[in-house]
């Protein structure tokens, strides 16, 4: 069998287009998303898991230049350029994308614009990647959209393709519903079902994945059990997947020729002074201003070190045309100048400011001449700066200091912690950094080193683009929701040409109590004289109901129920998910213990740090999942409630080992979970709870299967 083709999308082509006379010359990009994607792909050469790679996406030029560019023959991907006209591509891109959707995702609201204009062009540009897509994709690729450019294109795609394999990733923040709230309501509902058409959403953190599910629910009415979200009869995961590097890349450059001459002559320069390095984007997200003010007052409060530290302040150029990024500049510029020209001397200038791009030796240079490395965004998605100056370490030295607003924090707990905000804090923890002994920055590094090196870019990639395969593979052998006409469902032909057919009936004795005795007595006579129908008639709240008389084999009634405590030997499948990840950060001084229905994580006081980190990352999703935690002194408790119907549900399913199931009656949430945990081992066919009334399926149903 073929192998399928990957298509990713992004808003723009990996590469920037030069022109130098009447050639038209490629510039590889920088930047989180194309370094991710290029390592991925490098280090993935040999596993042969797609036969073409299609990158599609703005190619920064004219149709006419495009047809001049001649490609290098042993380039990673094939190229599928979208043109948008200048003043439709600005309005999305300067306009909805990053003067809407940037400033309101990092958490600054007040410098969100709302303007029709802008969402209309966000609107056709999105549209515009739709009818590119669609003339070149067929359902057996694999789809994987990018970022907060293109929000609207998995639904337009799913529309097209309903078979299609669709993956999205957002590599910012998502920010809680408060804030998406502030978004007109047209734009809240198209955004977040355009997300919903992807088979699974992928997010930095657990933190933003409880915030898109909160928000679905919020503004969809989805009722959802756990992560995994039933949507127009599909069902859609949304999952966390910290992006990382390609981490023998940078761990090996540390002895290229190159960075080891460059490395010695930055040192010998500043005659061994100490070094303080910092690089980003220009942003008003970066924190750049609050990261001047704390060396400024750092350098105040501990003068010992005036003359003896330089802070190197690189910054790449970006968004330049945006109002609140030409402010940005004016104001670092002007601070830059303020501490040079205030405490600097002749001989000593205490901010080192480059504003341009660096190139791949310039910057490992800097990274592994540094003595402390300074990243501090007021909010990031995830920042790769941090995970690169740990990986590029090979002589295991230097400091970290990291924003706790940073996704990359939630990993990095052995680097020294600060909130961007609090200028004093940050003072001191330079001061800090640059006390910390040898011993104690090689042991850090060691840890943050493994963890990078253990979930690297490959890792990464693999698993979402894994995880994306098993959730469609689990939407196309189930399917959600029967369609029904007014007197009939249009029931599966394996299903009626089964020679039984197992059916599930769930009813609840308190909501559905005048119902039972009836569809009971229905029940009885279906199944007396059509020996091929099983009928499991399940009832919530069990123990209320007057048992009732079985008087055939093929008719079984079971109870359950809800208030009593059932105690099992196993784990379920979503406390399971929680070990394993617990598991890959579990190091030195703490242990995993499984006792019943708990995981309990104890840890020795040198790990409580670690242990909060987390255990605040990962709480609102623990609640998400039905699952109830608490942090004591040494221990993480995190109990499941082994009782809940879904659980006992799935456990009687499994147990009858049926080849599929027709269910009845099923609330949404019910069906999400399990669905998620039987569809490798059994087909599940499900008629929708909100076609008609219980009493009404169940009648419609047993005058169908009568006339089979």
């Amino acid at each position: 069998m073929a192998l399928k083709r990957l298509i990713i999308v992004s808003n723009r082509l990996p590469f920037s287009i030069e022109n130098e006379g009447e050639t038209a010359i490629l510039k590889p990009s920088s930047g989180g998303l194309v370094s991710a994607i290029r390592g991925f792909i490098e280090c993935s050469k040999d596993d042969v898991t797609f036969d073409e790679i299609i990158w599609c996406g703005n190619p920064g030029c004219k149709s006419k230049t495009w047809k001049t560019i001649e490609f290098p023959s042993d380039d990673l991907f094939n190229y599928l350029p979208v043109f948008t006209p200048n003043k439709v591509y600005n309005d999305f891109y300067n306009g909805f994308a990053n003067s809407t959707l940037w400033p309101l995702f990092h958490y600054f609201p007040s410098y969100t614009k709302y303007n029709d204009t802008h969402w209309n062009a966000y609107k056709k540009v999105n549209e515009k990647f739709h009818e590119v897509l669609q003339k070149e994709i067929t359902e057996n690729d694999v789809v994987w959209v990018q970022d907060y450019h293109l929000m609207l294109l998995p639904v337009l795609l799913r529309k097209s393709f309903p078979k299609l394999t669709i993956g999205f990733f957002l590599h910012i923040p998502f920010p809680t519903y408060e804030l998406i709230r502030l978004l007109p309501n047209q734009w809240q509902d198209t955004i977040i079902k355009g997300l919903l058409g992807a088979d699974l959403v992928g997010f930095h953190t657990t933190e933003y994945v409880a915030h898109f599910v909160e928000t679905v629910q919020s503004i969809l009415g989805i009722t959802h059990q756990g992560v995994l979200l039933p949507y127009e009869n599909r069902l859609v995961l949304i999952d966390h997947f910290p992006i990382s590097i390609h981490y023998e890349q940078f761990n090996s450059a540390y002895d290229k020729s190159i960075v080891r001459k460059g490395r010695k002559k930055l040192k010998e320069f500043f005659n061994h002074k100490k070094i303080i390095f910092s690089i980003d984007r220009l942003d008003y997200t970066k924190g750049i201003s609050n990261r001047i003010t704390a060396f400024e007052e750092f350098l105040k409060k501990y003068p010992e070190y005036q003359a003896n530290v330089v802070f190197i302040l690189v910054i790449i150029p970006s968004r330049d045309k945006i109002d609140k990024y030409e402010e940005r500049k004016k104001m670092i510029d002007e601070s830059i100048s303020r501490v040079n020209s205030s405490i600097g001397t002749i001989d000593w200038q205490p901010i080192i400011y480059r504003y341009r791009s660096l190139n791949f030796d310039e910057l490992l240079t800097l990274y592994t001449a540094a003595d402390v490395a300074l990243i501090t965004p007021i909010r990031d998605g995830m920042n790769l700066v941090a995970k690169e100056f740990i990986a590029s370490r090979a002589d295991k030295k230097g400091v970290l200091i990291l924003s706790e607003l940073a996704g990359s924090a939630k990993e990095l707990h052995e680097s020294v912690i600060i909130n961007p905000n609090d200028t004093h804090d940050l003072c001191d923890k330079i001061y800090h950094s640059l006390q910390i002994s040898p011993e104690t920055q090689t042991k850090d590094i060691s840890k943050m080193q493994e963890r990078i090196k253990r979930f690297d870019i490959k890792k990464w990639a693999s698993s979402f683009l894994c995880k994306l395969t098993e959730t469609h593979q689990l939407n196309d052998q189930l399917n959600i929701g029967i369609e029904s006409s007014e007197n009939r469902f249009y029931l599966p032909k394996e299903l009626l040409n089964s020679k039984t057919i197992p059916i599930l009936i769930y009813m609840d004795s308190k909501r559905d109590k005048d119902d039972i005795q009836h569809t009971f007595r229905s029940i009885q006579q279906l199944v007396e004289h059509n020996e091929y129908i099983q009928i499991h008639l399940v009832l919530n709240n069990g123990e209320n109901t007057d048992q009732l008389n079985i008087s055939h084999s093929n008719f079984i009634v079971h109870y359950l129920n809800s208030d009593k405590e059932s105690k099992r030997n196993k784990l379920p499948r979503s406390l399971e998910e929680v070990k394993v990840w617990f598991q890959e950060f579990v190091e030195d001084h703490s242990q995993l213990e499984i006792r019943e229905n708990k995981l309990i994580w104890r840890f020795s006081e040198m790990a409580v740090h670690q242990a909060k980190v987390l255990f605040k990352s990962v709480q609102k999703l623990l609640q998400l999942n039905n699952l109830s935690s608490s942090i004591q002194f040494n221990e993480i408790i995190i109990e499941s409630n082994n009782s809940s119907i879904r659980y006992q549900l799935l456990e009687y399913i499994l147990q009858l080992e049926k080849e599929f199931f027709l269910m009845v009656g099923l609330p949404n949430e019910h069906i999400a979970y399990l669905q998620e945990n039987i569809w490798k081992s059994m087909k599940m066919y499900s008629i929708k709870k909100d076609s008609h009334s219980i009493m009404e399926q169940i009648t419609i149903l047993l005058k169908q299967l009568i006339n089979k």
